[in-house]
């Protein structure tokens, strides 16, 4: 179910992001961890490891294929 829930919010976060220029997604723990790779696995780029530790952040960027 967890996964469900990252695939279908890394989606939303992508619609948004096209929609608006860039989003912010707060959250905590496995599902930051799973959006993170269903984003990279959608094209994004970002940190190496997905930050793990209180009050850390990622930023993930669309790569421009062009």
């Amino acid at each position: 179910k967890a996964r469900g829930r990252a695939h279908r919010g890394a989606e939303r976060l992508a619609e948004l992001a096209a929609e608006y220029g860039s989003v912010v997604f707060v959250g905590h723990g496995m599902l930051n961890w799973l959006i993170a790779r269903r984003l990279k696995a959608m094209g994004w780029s970002g940190p190496g490891k997905s930050p793990r530790r209180h009050w850390e952040f990622g930023v993930y960027r669309k790569i421009d294929k062009r």
